[in-house]
């Protein structure tokens, strides 16, 4: 299996990160997590990407296609995609996820790579800095109200 065509990040910048949690720095077949799960966890986060652009009003565009139009946000967005990754393959591991939801557990490296996953999808939902380095938003439809008044008579 290898990342979607809509994924932001890659393989190499989630092992540069978070590598180091299997002997040879390098996700395979016979790691914990496997190579496999590492593209799984990158589809996974760049779908929530989607969901936030989506709602920001910006277009669901591939990777190549944003790279020759936009690269400084296709950078950002590839960070954004590694960090949320980089959370899932630490929450994956039987000891991150056990220190996590602890009652009061000291921030884990997996916390502060999904805090920064976290805000990044919602400064792509509010703000408008992807818009500055170059994508183009089609609409916010959240912020479109529809209804009807109703005056004192009813009518």
């Amino acid at each position: 299996m290898a990342v979607g065509a809509s994924t932001y990040g890659t393989v190499a910048k989630v092992e540069a990160l978070v590598g180091d949690v299997v002997a040879s720095r390098t996700f395979a077949t016979g790691t914990v997590p496997t190579l496999a799960q590492v593209e799984a966890f990158l589809d996974d986060t760049a779908s929530h990407l989607h969901t936030a652009l989506a709602g920001g009003g910006y277009a669901i565009q591939t990777k190549t296609a944003l790279t020759a139009s936009t690269p400084r946000a296709v950078d950002w967005l590839s960070l954004l995609n590694v960090y949320g990754a980089c959370a899932l393959v630490l929450q994956s591991l039987p000891y991150e996820a056990q220190s996590a939801a602890l009652p009061d557990a000291p921030p884990s490296r997996g916390n502060w790579f999904q805090k920064r996953f976290e805000d990044g999808l919602e400064r792509i939902r509010k703000e408008g800095f992807l818009a500055v380095m170059g994508l183009t938003r089609a609409g916010r439809y959240d912020l479109v109200f529809a209804g009807s008044q109703e005056n004192s008579d009813g009518d």
